[in-house]
């Protein structure tokens, strides 16, 4: 028996039946702001969250590089 494995294949089954949680479906103002929040939340998520304390920026410039046009 012979096996075929194709990554291509195995992605479109994964998303075939993958429940897409977070589709836009809203059919009002209420809605929208609902998917919004929920959307908002699961990007912070998969960012790894913010810090919970702000820190002053600071930015120093490290090195400078001119380039022809």
């Amino acid at each position: 028996m012979s096996r075929r494995y194709s990554i291509e294949e195995y992605f479109d089954y994964r998303y075939k039946h993958l429940e897409q949680s977070l589709a836009f479906n809203a059919q009002n103002k209420k809605d929208w702001a609902k998917w919004r929040r929920s959307l908002k939340a699961k990007v912070i998520e998969l960012l790894g969250g913010f810090p919970s304390e702000k820190c002053p920026l600071k930015p120093a410039l490290l090195q400078r590089v001119e380039k022809k046009k």
